[in-house]
């Protein structure tokens, strides 16, 4: 069986996840991932302390994941810009460990 794939265009992102007193002065489109999720949020201008605990859930980010900025190692207090790329990874070599 052969499988096609589907590009959808671009939708406006809506819901929960942005019905605060801070939606309404979203930043710009910003590129984040945590393998298998990838998202473009409006998250520009936000640090990424606050990205990793509004998208927690949403993107399954694990809490000791280290955070880069367009392959750049950044802390919890870097600003994120609108057009970058933020991606979180969790470290090397810890597959079972502990278990």
């Amino acid at each position: 069986m052969q499988e096609r794939t589907q590009i959808r265009p671009n939708r406006e992102i809506g819901g929960s996840v942005f019905d605060d007193e801070e939606s309404e002065e979203s930043g710009g489109l910003v590129t984040v991932l945590h393998a298998p999720y990838t998202e473009e949020l409006p998250v520009g201008e936000m640090n990424v302390r606050e990205v990793r605990t509004r998208f927690r859930d949403r993107l399954d980010i694990h809490p000791e994941a280290v955070a880069f900025v367009d392959g750049s190692p950044v802390d919890d207090d870097t600003i994120v810009h609108e057009g970058e790329r933020l991606m979180f990874m969790r470290p090397a070599g810890e597959k079972g460990l502990g278990l």
